[in-house]
């Protein structure tokens, strides 16, 4: 569940309005570290959303892709996260909501991998 306050939709520059987004998808997150940087174990995840969203009175379909690298210690996969996520351009009726990129940083809390 998200929400993104858009200020400039192409067109209509004067327009300042808001979307809400509902998603659902999945995520590929594997149990063993990718790879080993500076003795710290990191792991590779992906997630891949999709949904539907209010904006400015009008329901619009939406997906979303992200990356990140999740930073733990051993076998256990919890550790912090640091990533991207993209939003591509959605047009519906008379809106038109221009792609998007989110950095984020952040904790993962995940069961330990024994």
């Amino acid at each position: 569940m998200g929400y993104r306050n858009i200020s400039t939709i192409e067109g209509n520059a004067d327009s300042n309005i808001g979307s809400f987004d509902i998603m659902i998808g999945g995520t590929f997150f594997p149990r063993k570290p990718s790879f080993v940087f500076l003795g710290m174990p990191v792991r590779l995840k992906a997630s891949l959303l999709g949904g539907m969203g209010i904006s400015n009175e009008t329901t619009i379909y939406s997906a979303c892709v992200s990356l990140a690298m999740v930073f733990s210690s051993g076998n256990d996969p919890s550790g912090m996260t640091v990533g991207l996520a993209y939003w591509p351009s959605v047009s519906a009726g008379s809106v038109r909501l221009p792609g998007s990129v989110c950095a984020s940083v952040g904790f993962l809390f995940a069961p330990s991998a024994q």
